[in-house]
């Protein structure tokens, strides 16, 4: 009984968000069919547009998580959809798999219908690459929908849902930069922990294996290579198959274990969860200090550092007032904001320090190498 009115209400939400589907189909149009046709016929051009359908599938695993969750942001769609006859976990996969669904099957029409374009107005590309292109964009897609979803899943509000996938966009990057200052590494590879940043890695270097018919190369994350050449690192390979699936999977798992906690007394209400504002808040602000700290401590530029902290502060606060609805805020943030200028200096300290070891112990090796060529 339960299954068949979660197949009703899965077919029910699958036809009601068909429009979805057509618009998106329209945007797919427009921004990417269109420039195809209008591609000339050369060789030379380098470019297979492949970019602009990567892209709007990205946008799309951005945006339509918040849609996906439209109902827990309305209290009358929210006392329509709890009330229905099925369970929790059936409501939250349903409306998961709808999304899913419906991103996939845009991003595979319009991929292939791109493929074959490309295909028969430029016959000298190597059409093959479109083949791994299209499954890798498909996990990261995948990958990067799911933790959208759950992080849009913990706010009450649209504003709170867009702030948190914004915030999550760049958290992972900022706590690998803190990290790898801490234990001071060759190669900077923080960026690549931006959720969308894979995305464009990989489009570019398959883009180039299409344009010039030569085969993806895996290299390290030395920048000592031609990026002229359809190259991919050995951390991009890293992040798209082994971080990003995990990430996924954790946020699949925790979506269901906070299922049963769901009611529409929540909806509207302040978003109070641990993965919202409460601990983003003190995660940037402590790696924003930092950072900042350490990035101008060298060059002794304190009116810039002073400058960015303050910046920071008022986005704290900011942010704050948001998750508060109001101006006035309790006395433990003040509290916690002291916290973490205070953690936030101690890296800084400790990030500089491992530096300057650093520098000297270099600077001590080159001088002994010296000495045994005199």
């Amino acid at each position: 009984m339960n299954k068949s009115l979660s197949f009703k209400y899965f077919k029910y939400e699958y036809s009601k968000n068909l429009k979805m589907l057509l618009y998106m189909g329209v945007v797919g149009f427009v921004c990417y069919i269109i420039p195809i046709f209008s591609m000339e016929p050369n060789i030379h051009t380098k470019t297979t547009n492949v970019g602009l359908i990567i892209t709007l599938f990205a946008l799309a695993c951005y945006i339509i998580p918040i849609f996906m969750n439209a109902y827990r942001y309305n209290k009358k769609l929210a006392n329509r959809n709890y009330s229905c006859p099925i369970s929790r976990f059936a409501l939250l996969n349903v409306n998961y798999l709808v999304g899913l669904i419906n991103i996939i099957t845009f991003y595979t029409v319009f991929y292939f219908l791109g493929m074959l374009i490309v295909a028969i107005k430029l016959p000298a590309y190597a059409i093959v690459y479109y083949i791994p292109l299209y499954f890798v964009i498909l996990l990261i897609g995948i990958c990067v929908y799911t933790l959208n979803y759950f992080i849009a899943s913990r706010a009450n509000t649209v504003i709170d849902a867009v702030i948190f996938i914004i915030m999550y966009t760049f958290v992972f990057s900022m706590i690998v930069g803190v990290v790898q200052d801490l234990f001071p590494a060759s190669y900077k590879v923080n960026e690549k922990f931006i959720t969308f940043s894979e995305f464009a890695q990989w489009g570019n270097a398959y883009n180039k294996c299409i344009a010039t018919n030569k085969s993806l190369m895996i290299v390290d994350d030395s920048p000592v290579f031609i990026w002229s050449e359809p190259v991919i690192t050995v951390t991009d390979c890293i992040v798209t198959f082994v971080v990003l699936p995990i990430v996924a999977i954790t946020s699949y798992v925790l979506l269901m274990i906070m299922a049963k906690k769901e009611s529409a007394e929540n909806t509207s209400e302040i978003s109070n969860s641990y993965f919202g504002y409460r601990v983003l808040n003190p995660v940037y602000m402590t790696c924003a200090i930092a950072l900042c700290i350490y990035t101008y401590s060298f060059n002794e530029n304190i009116l810039t550092l002073l400058i960015l902290i303050g910046i920071f502060t008022v986005l704290y606060l900011a942010l704050n007032f948001i998750y508060y609805r109001k101006f006035k805020l309790p006395m433990k943030e003040w509290i916690i904001y002291g916290a973490t200028i205070v953690v936030g200096v101690i890296l800084a300290l400790i990030m500089v320090n491992n530096k300057s070891e650093g520098t000297v112990y270099v600077l001590q090796f080159l001088r002994h190498l010296r000495q045994l060529q005199i």
